[in-house]
């Protein structure tokens, strides 16, 4: 976590890292999630977020995650993010909702006014995602099914 600092990496440093945590799931198969923050525009596109309300979002993500998790810029200006790694096995709905509940209520509810919050929102995204875990256990399902009704084939 940035060596105990509450300084955002910029959007470039965090989309490496984003990047090399994501091939370090696909090796490994343990998950991790990602957790963007922006603020609700009133028109299609997003708005910026505040300087100062950036800096009490960093805060307080940083007082929420643990050593080895990381936050910055997902976007510039628009999307905080947080990485959280090796989730281990934790069932993806316990992670998104302690998680919500975690950042919401220790990170942000606390720090920021009611207005504010009103207008952030925070979305919780696994990785890998459950279509490309789905994928992988229909593509696995054939293999296991033929290994378990005819057990390994030995060489002649």
């Amino acid at each position: 976590m940035q060596n105990g600092s509450s300084e955002p990496y910029d959007e470039q440093t965090f989309r490496y890292l984003l990047d090399v945590e994501q091939r370090r799931s696909d090796r490994s198969g343990r998950p991790f999630v990602l957790v963007l923050v922006h603020a609700e525009a009133k028109r299609d596109s997003e708005a910026r977020i505040d300087p100062e309300v950036a800096t009490t979002i960093f805060s307080g993500l940083s007082r929420c995650l643990r050593e080895t998790d990381f936050f910055g810029w997902y976007e510039d200006g628009r999307r905080a993010g947080a990485v959280l790694t090796e989730l281990g096995d934790t069932a993806r709905s316990d992670i998104s909702k302690s998680l919500i509940e975690n950042v919401m209520t220790r990170g942000l509810l606390e720090q920021l006014s009611p207005d504010v919050v009103g207008m952030l929102r925070i979305e919780v995204c696994p990785y890998p995602g459950a279509d490309r875990e789905a994928k992988a256990a229909r593509r696995d399902e054939p293999q296991r099914a033929r290994y378990e009704s005819h057990g390994p084939t030995r060489p002649s």
